[in-house]
């Protein structure tokens, strides 16, 4: 996956309604910004990848506990310059959870968010 198919995804992206308000600024950023897959691209903001971790049977969900915000979180991260989105969720997952054996359960976009992170130093 690339830039240009990513933009074409969320071209096409449903979604719930919700998730609406976050194509405009999200499509904006990947086409104005090119560094947009880097975590030094601070404002306003950088496209990361997460995945959210589930059995077989998908009964159960194995969560993160977030450190500095101390919440709850599914797993994703920073692309550190890869466009291939879905190969960042799958290492996100795998580096944080630790368990090397996943696979997607659908292909393509199943959630986009926008959410401000409190700096950490």
């Amino acid at each position: 996956m690339t830039r240009d198919a990513l933009i074409a995804d969320l071209e096409t992206y449903q979604g719930e309604a919700e998730e609406h308000d976050f194509l405009a600024p999200m499509l904006h950023l990947l086409r104005t910004e090119p560094r947009c897959f880097y975590r030094d691209c601070c404002f306003p903001g950088h496209i990361t990848g997460s995945g959210l971790l589930m059995n077989k049977q998908s009964d159960k969900i194995l969560l993160n506990h977030h450190k500095i915000m101390n919440i709850w979180v599914g797993f994703g991260g920073h692309a550190d310059g890869d466009e291939n989105i879905a190969r960042v969720a799958q290492r996100e997952v795998i580096e944080e959870s630790g368990i090397e054996q996943v696979q997607f359960a659908l292909d393509g976009i199943w959630d986009i968010d926008i959410h401000p992170i409190p700096f950490n130093a």
